[in-house]
């Protein structure tokens, strides 16, 4: 899917839940189809999913090694 059609389909609240690895996204919509994307260099869509009710598994954040 590209990205312009998956972020037009998280406004319209088409999107069930998605897990984010770096910059791909993988997803369900609300009527069960599997799609596949990737995010721009930079972008942040934590917020836009949330607020629209899908379900978001965020990129894990690596600690620093001690």
């Amino acid at each position: 899917m590209a990205y312009s059609d998956f972020m037009a389909s998280v406004e319209q609240g088409q999107i069930k839940s998605v897990n984010i690895r770096g910059q791909e996204v993988l997803g369900t919509t609300q009527d069960g189809h599997a799609f596949r994307t990737f995010l721009p260099e930079g972008a942040d869509i934590v917020d836009a999913l949330t607020s629209k009710g899908c379900g978001c598994r965020p990129p894990r954040r690596r600690s620093p090694a001690s």
